[in-house]
């Protein structure tokens, strides 16, 4: 069909325009009024008067015990976690809430009673006022719709299509440093579907720890590792952790061999030096598993992922950053440890904020899952085979924030630029006999 347009003056469209908006002749509908004044109040929603129930749950019809979870009254949105005989992590932090099949007993104000009838179970909000009359009818409680979930299906359905949740359940992660950088790569694969972790600090969470690392003011004093460890249970609550209050370097590997093979596992090298992360490659090379790392120069500017696939027969991270690893020793025994307690005065560290570094951790982790889904012939690579073994990448433009080198390759921000090691600083033994 062909569309005809009239061609007015312009008093005319100012005229028009004019009668248009003139808000004094409309007659508005009041039940439509009222839904406007609804939709930009500050009020809060309607409540949801529903209950998220575990598929296992649903489905034992003649269960009869408590249950654990969390009663939402704000928003009325409750969910049960966990029931006796099903055991939920603590760190989720889920209460008894209420029972199914027999009237709860009211710890708090309210509780959730799941009444079996005829085969079927209906949840209600109960709470002092509430009764059963003689026909079993509850009288005085809200009736809670019930909405079915499957944990691990409804926990990464928004990953299905992009990497399936049964790709990445049996895939570890073991990470050497759980400090800012450690934390978020962690945090960010729990959320990707990775089921196993192997965590690797000695460090507890101190207060100045808070303004890049992910852990909170909550967790001041807490050793690291059980407070990444809470926050990957509570991503996903089917995890599996293994953590050492420890370096890498100093925890004996059969205590997390098992998990540990050339194509489910990667070693991640978080460290704030060279060191720690060079003992993580080097594990890694044993197993013959890949390994990967992230390190940043002064404030974050640039960024920096090694990457080292024993298949691919790359340079181990310790051949790589000889010079490097040499300085950091060095630096070590003359600190007695390599930020002590009695260099603070002296020692400037500055890692960047917090936006700088998960810049870098999220292509960090991009790569990861590369590798780790390297062998799966449904997965599509998305950016690891666009690199070689080196990856860099620019936070600022400033050229007063980096050396002239830098400055040079790396002259736009946000950028990411890839380079290959030299194979003539193929230095230990593992390496020399990859180059065979």
């Amino acid at each position: 069909m062909t569309e005809k347009y009239e061609i007015i003056s312009e008093n005319e469209a100012q005229e028009i325009e004019t009668n248009s908006f003139n808000t004094t002749s409309l007659e508005i509908d009041e039940d439509f009024s009222e839904l406007i004044a609804g939709l930009f109040s500050n009020d809060k929603p309607a409540s949801e008067d529903k209950v998220m129930v575990p598929e296992e749950l649903d489905a034992d019809k003649e269960y009869v015990g408590d249950i654990y979870g969390f009663i939402r009254m704000d928003s009325g949105y409750h969910v049960i976690f966990s029931w006796e005989g099903k055991d939920f992590p603590e760190t989720v932090g889920a209460k008894k809430i209420g029972s199914v099949g027999k009237y709860p007993e009211l710890d708090g104000e309210y509780a959730i009673y799941g009444q079996l009838k005829n085969g079927e179970v209906s949840y209600y909000l109960v709470n002092s006022e509430t009764r059963l009359a003689d026909d079993g009818e509850v009288i005085g409680a809200v009736s809670l719709r019930s909405d079915i979930y499957t944990m691990t299906q409804n926990l990464f359905s928004r990953n299905s299509g992009l990497i399936e949740t049964n790709w990445l359940d049996s895939k570890c992660a073991v990470i050497a440093g759980c400090g800012s950088v450690g934390s978020l790569v962690a945090l960010q694969l729990a959320r990707s579907g990775v089921g196993r972790f192997v965590l690797f600090d000695m460090d507890c969470v101190e207060i100045h720890n808070v303004c890049r690392h992910q852990c909170s003011l909550s967790d001041i004093g807490r050793f690291k590792v059980d407070a990444i460890e809470e926050r990957i249970l509570r991503i996903n609550p089917n995890a599996q952790v293994k953590k050492f209050y420890s370096r890498i370097q100093d925890t004996p590997v059969e205590k997390y061999s098992e998990w540990i093979n050339s194509r489910d596992a990667i070693f991640i090298g978080c460290c704030d030096n060279h060191v720690g992360d060079a003992y993580a490659c080097d594990y890694a090379y044993e197993f013959n598993a890949p390994f990967v790392s992230l390190l940043y120069s002064t404030r974050a500017t640039i960024g920096e992922i090694f990457m080292a696939l024993p298949e691919r027969k790359d340079v181990c991270f310790r051949c790589a950053y000889n010079t490097k690893i040499k300085e950091d020793i060095a630096e070590e025994r003359r600190n007695h440890t390599y930020v002590g307690e009695e260099n603070k005065d002296t020692v400037k560290f500055f890692p960047g904020l917090d936006v700088d570094i998960e810049y870098g951790v999220s292509v960090l982790d991009k790569i990861a899952l590369d590798i780790l889904n390297r062998f799966h012939r449904d997965y599509e690579i998305k950016i690891a085979n666009k690199f070689r073994q080196l990856a860099f990448f620019a936070g600022t433009s400033s050229k007063s924030n980096m050396d002239e080198f830098w400055s040079t390759v790396l002259k736009e921000p946000l950028k990411i630029y890839s380079a290959a090691v030299n194979d003539d600083c193929r230095l230990c033994e593992h390496c020399k006999r990859l180059e065979e």
